[in-house]
């Protein structure tokens, strides 16, 4: 059974992968479940795959960078 994340989870990890784009840090899987994880030492997903998966679920895609 996937994991349920709240809204206000949702809203976080875009607040956070936008956080790091307006770093310019492209943003991947380690980096923003590390900064998750830094900032709310609860995040419920501990788990790459089910993050991903979850990523996916939000309608998040990973595209190349602009070159």
């Amino acid at each position: 059974m996937p994991i349920k994340l709240s809204e206000q989870a949702d809203s976080e990890i875009k607040f956070q992968l936008h956080a790091l784009l307006a770093e310019n840090i492209y943003p991947n899987i380690d980096n923003l479940l590390d900064r998750l994880y830094q900032l709310h030492n609860d995040f419920p997903v501990h788990s790459k795959t089910t993050f991903r998966r979850h990523l996916h679920r939000i309608s998040f895609s990973y595209k190349s960078p602009a070159k």
